[in-house]
Order: C-alpha cells, then sequence, then structure tokens
C-alpha cells in the first residue's frame, strides 16, 4: 500500500461559525477511521483506510472574516 496525504477545508459564510463546525464534524465523522470491507459502501475509489493527523480542526478567519476549518488526512491507497 501506499501512503498519501489530503486535506479538507470547510469555509463558512461570514460570521457563521456554528455552521461551518457543523458541517467540518460531519465530514470529520464520514471520514475518520473510513475503511473500505467487503460490506462497506465506496468512499472513494482505491482508498483503504483514511485518518486524519488531529482531532481537532486548525481554525482561521481570511480576509473576508469566513471561518474555514481545515484537516489533515493520511491515506492508504490500493494504487497510486
Amino acid at each position: 500500500n501506499q501512503r498519501l496525504a489530503m486535506q479538507v477545508r470547510v469555509r463558512g459564510e461570514r460570521d457563521d461559525y456554528d455552521a461551518a463546525y457543523a458541517k467540518w464534524q460531519e465530514i470529520f465523522d464520514l471520514l475518520q477511521d473510513a475503511q473500505q470491507v467487503n460490506a462497506s459502501p465506496v468512499l472513494l475509489p482505491g482508498f483503504v483506510f483514511i485518518q486524519a493527523q488531529h482531532y481537532g480542526p486548525l481554525t482561521f478567519r481570511d480576509a473576508e472574516g469566513r471561518m474555514n476549518f481545515m484537516t489533515n488526512w493520511r491515506v492508504m491507497t490500493t494504487t497510486v
């Protein structure tokens, strides 16, 4: 297996922390420790295992005042 990395960023509306955080949490819960097993749906073709490199989002406000939540992920694949 090859190890790859990816980054997911959620950007909310201006001053809308709660909605952006909720969307980030939804994505985190979907991807964290996701594995391909015989009975599971294919989340991303060729991905075997996905795990976050940290358990909370990296947060910042952009120049427009929008909240951004980022997570870096380690990904194991079957092919590159």
